[in-house]
């Protein structure tokens, strides 16, 4: 089975969502039995990135092809008309991947395209007019879409109006090394973090942001501020990652922090993992996910988690987190509290066992059985 793969999106960033899912899911490829050739088609820019990534796998289950032309020329020309094909750049091949949103033209070969979550559809109003049109076109020009969750193969099907056979969840996975932290190391650890952020080493939940207004930052914050007092002495909610762009939330977030010394502001950080894992907790009481990957994080560093009651996120924790009403501050605030409550030993357990369902591996095979309906193996 010869796939040409939309690698571009996987290479261009380091830190984003496509590179986890592109890079886990061909590791998974190359590692597991089976009869997939993999054909990488980027950018020529990112040539060292790609051959960094490729260093460490099976060479004669993969090629590297590289276009000079840069991918926007190539989108925009593909808009108007159908050549090149895409085989022109990658030679010939059985199905087409999208990890984003690039749906080329092809010698009739079937198109799949990963859809990662619909935020801009679910929360338009966090959005604006967002600019959907490239997304869009692919969503109606893919043979079949695969979803990152059934909660986000429901937004498809019901926003594009797309038969629900032609849609199929396959669910991502996290690190599969990641591991809890020796309990006698994370006193020094906890230290070291907080030395990096000129603070005295505590105790402390943590929560993670982006610029992307729906982390819902301020409204955990301020639940956070008051429920504390109620919470192990020393207690601080630490902010990871970059600070939303919404003005008046970032106004509240500064607001809050330069007046109360149990909020932390970590900016974005080079270890998120190591944080994650030595904290009290995780806060993650997003507006909307397509997924979910810090819940299964903290499940695998057995570290208690509080998310929100909706989208994907009660399909990723299950019965093994802790939920709340993202939109109410008391909801989230009785969350936090749980969290340190009678249950808390039994929740991490929870959560070890429901991380067992995810897998790398379950994902390939997923993909697997969707290339082989769709090229008709």
């Amino acid at each position: 089975m010869r796939v040409a793969f939309d690698f571009n999106p996987v290479v261009k960033t380091r830190y984003s969502g496509f590179y986890t899912f592109g890079v886990n899911l061909l590791r998974a490829f190359d590692q597991d039995r089976n009869d997939v050739e993999m054909r990488l088609f980027y950018q020529r820019k990112f040539s060292s990135e790609a051959r960094a990534f490729v260093s460490g796998l099976n060479s004669g289950r993969l090629r590297l092809c590289p276009t000079s032309f840069k991918i926007n020329h190539l989108k925009t020309m593909w808009k108007y008309c159908n050549l090149p094909k895409l085989e022109y750049f990658t030679g010939e091949f059985d199905v087409y991947h999208a990890f984003h949103n690039m749906m080329p033209p092809t010698k009739g070969k079937p198109r799949i395209l990963t859809v990662h979550d619909l935020r801009r559809s679910r929360l338009p109003e966090l959005y604006g007019k967002a600019e959907q049109d490239i997304f869009i076109e692919a969503v109606r020009k893919a043979d079949h879409i695969a979803t990152v969750s059934e909660a986000t193969r429901r937004d498809v099907c019901e926003i594009f109006g797309i038969a629900p056979e032609k849609v199929t969840a396959v669910h991502l996975s996290c690190d599969p090394g990641l591991r809890p932290v020796v309990a006698v190391d994370k006193p020094v650890i906890v230290e070291q973090i907080f030395k990096s952020l000129n603070r005295p080493a505590a105790p402390y939940l943590i929560t993670i942001s982006a610029t992307d207004h729906r982390k819902n930052i301020l409204r955990t914050i301020r639940a956070f501020q008051n429920v504390k007092s109620s919470l192990p002495d020393g207690m601080k909610l630490v902010v990871a990652g970059f600070l939303p762009k919404n003005q008046e939330e970032l106004n509240g977030i500064n607001a809050a922090a330069a007046a109360d010394s149990d909020i932390v502001i970590a900016g974005p950080v080079e270890d998120l993992g190591q944080m994650i894992s030595c904290s009290e907790g995780l806060l993650f009481n997003s507006l909307y996910e397509g997924f979910g990957i810090p819940i299964l994080e903290a499940f695998a560093f057995d570290i208690p988690v509080l998310t929100s009651n909706c989208s994907s996120m009660p399909e990723v924790g299950a019965e093994a987190a802790f939920y709340c009403d993202p939109m109410s501050e008391d909801s989230i605030g009785k969350g936090i509290t749980a969290m340190f409550g009678p249950t808390r030993d039994e929740m991490i357990l929870k959560g070890r066992e429901r991380l067992a369902a995810f897998s790398w591996k379950r994902c390939a095979q997923g993909y697997m059985d969707i290339y082989r309906t769709v090229a008709g193996r």
